[in-house]
């Protein structure tokens, strides 16, 4: 794994600094150790509500966990997910 991972970076580094990257582009077995979300600029309010996360494909659960994190833990929404395929 620590071979897979610095490959990883080692991709990065290649990239271009304007790149965007989506999740699906890492190995599943390493996107827990990759933040696939960051927050910028001011949040929306959205404590207190509820919010429904519908993704269309379930492999690893990294980016719907990433997504909770930001709003649950981090924002104070009441987060609810969904998934139209499973690739588990």
């Amino acid at each position: 794994m620590k071979r897979d991972f610095t490959s990883q970076l080692h991709a990065w580094e290649q990239m271009d600094p304007a790149s965007i990257y989506q999740a699906k582009d890492i190995d599943v077995n390493l996107r827990q150790f990759f933040g696939a979300f960051a927050l910028t600029g001011d949040p929306p309010e959205v404590r207190g509500t509820r919010i429904l996360v519908v993704d269309d494909l379930f492999a690893s659960g990294s980016s719907l966990l990433a997504v909770r994190e930001i709003l649950q833990n981090r924002l104070g929404a009441e987060v609810a997910c969904v998934c139209f395929l499973s690739g588990v």
